[in-house]
């Protein structure tokens, strides 16, 4: 039997398509097909609080492709806070 990261709770190995997931709120969000009716109905009471949430799930997919590393790049770019400045930071690591 596996537990939890914390390991102190068994780990299911179950996909709960009942129980609405950020990740398939996400693929909602961006038009995708891989999500459920509870991660549809979840996501469509979430404008009421953020309208802008659609165009935030679109403009933070568009950041993910300018920034990630070009094909055949054995480096990655990761995004880092600079500190107590709190401005992001694209370093070549």
């Amino acid at each position: 039997m596996s537990t939890s990261a914390a390991g102190d709770t068994p780990a299911s190995h179950e996909l709960n398509v009942d129980v609405a997931h950020s990740a398939r709120m996400y693929d909602y969000y961006l038009g995708g097909k891989d999500n459920f009716a509870a991660d549809r109905e979840a996501a469509e009471k979430v404008p009421a609080n953020f309208p802008a949430m659609r165009t935030t799930a679109r403009e933070n997919r568009a950041f993910l492709r300018r920034t990630a590393a070009p094909s055949g790049s054995r480096r990655s770019r990761t995004v880092r806070s600079s500190g107590a400045r709190g401005r992001a930071a694209l370093s070549g690591q």
